[in-house]
């Protein structure tokens, strides 16, 4: 049976790449590629044919970053919902993002699953959003 939603982690951090996937391998039948930088996550990004929703770190230990990540799945998957994530403060990541949802370390399961929602409610037209709201 073929899982009904296409993940992406990327987390540079062994033990949160592995809380991150335990959390999202509970929440739905997913299919979840984990990545530990910006190299990993390009090539599954560029191998996959469907990727629904990214969570990533945004600062790794590369020159790239979670921002180029985000940029490169937008591109090749245009419907992609993409959460971010960092430890640093949100004013110094702020404009980075426009089309992307940011969470700030640490987080919780359910601050991370509203976050999920809010990146894909950012896919909707925003007449769609609207109406959703009501």
């Amino acid at each position: 049976m073929k899982p009904s939603f296409y993940v992406l982690v990327v987390e540079d951090n062994p033990d949160v790449l592995d809380s991150l996937t335990l959390f999202v391998d509970a929440l739905a039948d997913a299919k979840i590629f984990t990545a530990s930088g910006f190299l990993d996550a390009a090539a599954i990004i560029k191998e996959q044919p469907r990727i629904d929703l990214i969570l990533c770190d945004v600062v790794f230990r590369e020159e790239m970053n979670g921002i180029d990540v985000a940029e490169l799945a937008v591109k090749l998957h245009p419907n992609v919902a993409v959460v971010l994530f960092s430890a640093e403060q949100k004013s110094e990541v702020e404009g980075l993002y426009g089309r992307y949802s940011f969470v700030r370390k640490p987080f919780g399961r359910d601050e991370l699953n509203r976050h999920i929602d809010k990146a894909f409610l950012r896919l909707r037209p925003v007449d769609e959003q609207l109406e959703a709201d009501r």
